[in-house]
């Protein structure tokens, strides 16, 4: 549990160039980006995400903060944010060249997973 204390963080990118599939003509490019900063501190966190997703001249963007306790409990993580429905990670550590990963796997829905570095 003590190796979850400290600040994790992660963020990507992504783009893709859209042509039209009846005529071929360029209609535009599609950015997604993301990053979440989550710390852990005396069974407490702070989380503070950013999201812009839409096609160029049409970017929408959102942040969110949040802040509770969390409970750890063998490879369960357990978020309860104040005034919030829980959330239930599966967890799991990972040594990579220059530090560690923290894996956050949603234990609800499976396509939301964070593959968070120790921040220095």
């Amino acid at each position: 549990a003590k190796e979850l204390n400290g600040r994790w963080t992660t963020s990507f990118t992504s783009a893709a160039e859209m042509y039209s599939a009846s005529s071929g003509s360029y209609t535009g490019l599609a950015v997604s980006a993301a990053s979440l900063d989550i710390e852990f501190a005396d069974g407490r966190y702070q989380s503070r995400g950013k999201a812009t997703v839409g096609r160029v001249g049409a970017l929408q963007s959102t942040s969110d903060r949040e802040a509770g306790s969390y409970q750890l409990n063998g490879s369960r993580l357990t978020l309860l944010p104040e005034g919030k429905e829980r959330t239930d990670y599966l967890v799991w550590f990972e040594a990579v060249r220059g530090g560690m990963m923290l894996h956050l796997l949603n234990d609800r829905f499976r396509g939301n997973r964070w593959d968070l570095l120790r921040a220095k």
